[in-house]
């Protein structure tokens, strides 16, 4: 399975890569089982916790500096 075009998911409890699928070209949530959690960024700064498992896991950053205001659910602003 290869990563599908950078993308990823703040699903917690899955792993956060998206990969191709068997044969259907359609994007899935990578079927490894999480091993570790971390945070990603989407394109406008907004950062998420997320989890990765061990292929994955290199891809996750060490938690950001809030700039303002409480962290959300899974989110941090």
């Amino acid at each position: 399975m290869e990563d599908y075009a950078g993308a990823w998911m703040a699903v917690r409890g899955r792993c956060h890569r998206l990969v191709y699928g068997d044969g259907d070209g359609h994007p899935e949530g990578c079927p490894g089982v999480p091993v570790t959690s971390g945070w990603r960024a989407d394109g406008r700064q907004c950062w998420y916790r997320v989890d990765a498992c061990v292929r994955h896991a290199g891809q996750l950053q060490d938690r950001p500096r809030p700039q303002a205001g409480p962290e959300g659910q899974n989110r941090l602003r």
